[in-house]
């Protein structure tokens, strides 16, 4: 089966998506198939930033760690060093803050 590469923006791969599921679910099934392939390809939206005392699992510089929200910054599991919200890469939610 010959590949097929394109390059568009995440909202164009979302409409892209969209628009192949309703073509699809009305005239053939294998074009839900490649709505499927192409929306598993977009990245997961970034969670926002939980309050107070929330913890979230993330990578930094290669390896999983858990963050608590300390106020005004995230500190890691593993040492004292304060880190910021963007310094931490694809978090994942483990309990909301208050």
């Amino acid at each position: 089966m010959p590949e097929i590469k394109l390059t568009v923006t995440d909202d164009e791969a979302s409409q892209l998506a969209r628009a192949l599921r309703y073509a699809g679910d009305a005239f053939d099934v294998s074009m839900c198939r490649i709505a499927d392939q192409v929306k598993a390809q977009l990245p997961k939206p970034r969670i926002p930033e939980p309050g107070m005392w929330g913890v979230v699992k993330a990578e930094h510089r290669g390896a999983t760690y858990l963050f608590v929200n300390w106020g005004r910054a995230w500190f890691c599991s593993d040492d004292i060093d304060p880190y910021d919200w963007d310094d931490l890469v694809d978090p994942v939610l483990i309990r909301e803050g208050i």
